[in-house]
């Protein structure tokens, strides 16, 4: 049984054509996991979940009401996507929210043949490509 969360309320919500601004970023980069939901996946204790995140191993977000979720986009067959630490990695020195670099994730890109990173890493193509692309965003944001 997978549990998601269906809404994050995060950032704060502006009505844009009938859709709160909220709403479309969680379509953009939900569905969401809890925390607790994380850890039974995974099979690991709190605290493991906690150092996986500042370690940029695992990707959280925190909502506006301080609740912390994380991409369900992330994980498949019970695990993180291989190759997925080590593209996280490349954002850990940079002052760019969790948010950014949840929407960057899922964002098409020309420089992988039109697919998002996280697609690329679901297809089993070339984790360098991706991390040099990450590395590429990173060094963009932290000017």
């Amino acid at each position: 049984m997978t549990e998601h969360l269906s809404s994050s309320k995060e950032p704060s919500a502006e009505n844009h054509a009938g859709k709160p601004k909220s709403l479309r970023l969680n379509d953009k980069v939900g569905p969401f996991r809890s925390g607790e939901s994380v850890c039974r996946m995974l099979g690991i204790p709190e605290d493991e979940l906690k150092d996986r995140v500042d370690t940029h191993q695992i990707l959280e977000l925190t909502t506006s009401d301080g609740y912390a979720i994380y991409p369900d986009w992330q994980f498949r067959n019970g695990d993180l996507i291989q190759g997925w630490s080590a593209v996280l990695q490349s954002f850990q020195k940079v002052r760019a929210s969790a948010w950014l670099i949840a929407t960057w994730a899922q964002t098409p890109s020309k420089e992988l043949n039109d697919l998002s990173p996280i697609s690329w890493l679901r297809q089993s193509r070339a984790t360098e490509k991706v991390v040099k692309y990450a590395e590429s965003y990173a060094a963009r944001w932290s000017r």
